[in-house]
């Protein structure tokens, strides 16, 4: 896991929070998830859907120096398409 949180758009995070709230019988069939914990989860994103949730405020990745070695590194160049054999 690389620790990050999964950024979406807010209309994908409401997607995926309503296919949550259709999947969680087959869940509870499947014996992922016990009744409570389903129902637990239910409320919750119920709650998150009608008070049309925004995503939360998250803080922007920090951008990430290039290591000393690659600075002067040349570039290979790479071609389009691999040659064809006859």
């Amino acid at each position: 896991m690389c620790g990050r949180t999964l950024q979406m758009p807010p209309p994908l995070l409401t997607l995926g929070r309503a296919y949550l709230l259709n999947r969680l019988d087959d869940l509870i069939g499947a014996g992922a998830l016990d009744e409570a914990s389903a129902d637990r989860i239910r409320v919750i994103i119920s709650r998150e859907l009608e008070a049309g949730a925004v995503r939360p405020a998250t803080v922007p990745a920090l951008p990430v120096a290039r290591p000393s070695s690659a600075a002067g590194a040349t570039a290979v160049p790479v071609p389009a398409a691999p040659p064809r054999i006859a």
